[in-house]
């Protein structure tokens, strides 16, 4: 997910600048350029993390996608509290429901995100405390003129860009909390190479912080307006997605035909 990101915000703005170096035959060492001793176990966990968010590929280079980029002006444009904040599951995922419908109450967050009440007021709080929240007798509003809100509001229109020009949905799925289901996600589960594969009705199951934005993403994309089956956007339930290239799918009965 993008906060995974985030978290490594200022290391992947590192490797951007020094992408000039990676693409080379014999590439430097790219932990010790970072500040990390020679193989250092968190620098390679750090590493392999980054690999599977797409922001390096399989040769260690930088992925050069317009979210990537997007990733690279974050130091430059949120405070290093902010990012150390919005690192973290918890936070990301109520900043960007508030981002999208705000004003909310942190209980109803609580019920409709799948978190716990203790684990909401405690992130509420570090994202007051660092000015991308405001709080009022139990609600909770994204201050708007914040450099973080701002960010994010950028990263959304880019990865909707980028998913329309490259047809790559893993970003749309890593950034809004989200899965894929329905027939779709059964040919995706059960595809055996070789065999036909048409296009099939999509089912995006999403928390209800997220239905706004999921329906207007759905409706104004030229990916899905391109399909010649529908896609519809629906509440999900309690189920546990499996990831299978970037994108979490549920073939099961909640998931593809519920």
């Amino acid at each position: 997910m993008l906060y995974e990101q985030i978290r490594h915000a200022y290391t992947i703005r590192k490797m951007y600048r020094m992408r000039h170096l990676l693409s080379q035959k014999k590439p430097p060492d790219m932990g010790t350029r970072l500040g990390y001793p020679k193989y250092s176990k968190q620098f390679y966990r750090i590493k392999s993390k980054l690999k599977e968010e797409g922001i390096i590929g399989s040769r260690g280079t930088f992925v050069e996608s317009l979210p990537n980029m997007h990733v690279v002006t974050m130091p430059l444009r949120v405070d290093r509290h902010q990012i150390g904040v919005l690192g973290n599951r918890v936070p990301y995922v109520l900043f960007l429901a508030l981002v999208a419908d705000s004003p909310r109450r942190g209980a109803h967050l609580a019920r409709e995100c799948r978190f716990s009440a203790k684990a909401v007021r405690d992130a509420l709080r570090r994202m007051e405390g660092v000015g991308i929240v405001r709080m009022s007798g139990g609600m909770a509003a994204a201050v708007e003129d914040s450099p973080a809100h701002a960010w994010l509001t950028r990263y959304l229109a880019a990865a909707r860009s980028w998913m329309d020009v490259s047809d790559d949905t893993s970003v749309l799925f890593n950034t809004v909390p989200s899965y894929v289901g329905g027939p779709h996600a059964r040919h995706l589960a059960d595809y055996e190479p070789g065999t036909p594969m048409g296009s099939a009705e999509m089912k995006i199951f999403t928390y209800k912080p997220f239905l706004g934005l999921m329906e207007s993403i759905v409706r104004e994309s030229l990916h899905f307006g391109s399909r010649s089956r529908r896609v519809s956007v629906r509440l999900a339930g309690g189920d546990r997605p499996q990831r299978m290239g970037g994108i979490p799918y549920l073939k099961d009965a909640g998931g593809a035909d519920g």
